[in-house]
């Protein structure tokens, strides 16, 4: 009798664990099937438009594809420099596009074009002060594309280092098809397009917080050669 009593009791605790087990792994698929369904996708993107798969809205919040959906977006629309997307449980998910913001004006022979610091064409550009000019002429600029000539990568790279030195307004390839001439208020540096950028801005940076103890501007720094030279006139 003690036996059947122990064996019964086995049973039953077999069957209640059965039905536990049962039970949370039933709940588990349930909430995964249907508990976090994407039932809402806002898009706070201000002034912005955005069109989206209809397929994409009826998914699951936990296996929403967030990686295809950014590089989809990114592709799409290249005036964005990214896409930050958030699941907000349980049915919401939010993307907030992240807008590329012009950084210089291209003027080449034919137009002049905003372009980020990635080199990526915005779009048909305008003078504007308060953006440094590189007057670089290229053969062929579409919008939306990503440059890839040197010189256009140069210029960009001068105009980030030397910001904090000196405020230049323009950069202009000159005609030797060798140098650049970067301009600002008081002072022209002349420099060429395969300088090494960090001894480049130790120089300038010696000279210029140099001549500024001194009190006087040079007319023109040309750090080209071996040796700068330096203009007061």
């Amino acid at each position: 009798m003690k036996g059947m009593k122990f064996l019964t009791f086995s049973k039953i605790r077999f069957c209640i664990a059965t039905a536990l087990c049962i039970l949370i792994f039933g709940g588990i698929f349930y909430a995964l099937r249907y508990g976090f369904e994407v039932k809402r996708i806002e898009f706070l993107g201000e002034g912005m438009n955005a069109q989206f798969n209809e397929k994409l809205i009826t998914g699951n919040m936990i296996f929403f594809p967030s990686d295809k959906v950014r590089a989809d977006l990114l592709n799409e629309y290249p005036q964005l420099k990214d896409v930050i997307i958030r699941k907000q449980f349980p049915h919401t998910i939010t993307i907030m596009p992240v807008l590329r913001k012009p950084y210089a004006l291209l003027t080449t022979a034919k137009a002049s074009y905003w372009i980020d610091e990635e080199q990526k064409v915005l779009g048909l550009g305008y003078n504007d002060p308060a953006f440094p000019e590189l007057r670089i002429d290229l053969p062929a600029v579409v919008v939306g594309s990503t440059l890839r000539d040197p010189k256009v990568k140069s210029a960009l790279t001068f105009l980030e280092k030397t910001t904090p030195l000196i405020p230049v307004s323009a950069i202009v390839f000159t005609d030797d098809s060798l140098s650049f001439r970067a301009t600002s208020d008081k002072t022209d540096i002349l420099f060429t397009q395969d300088q090494s950028i960090d001894s480049l801005m130790a120089t300038l940076q010696t000279i210029i917080t140099g001549v500024r103890i001194k009190g006087t501007m040079p007319k023109i720094i040309d750090v080209r050669f071996t040796k700068p030279v330096i203009q007061w006139y």
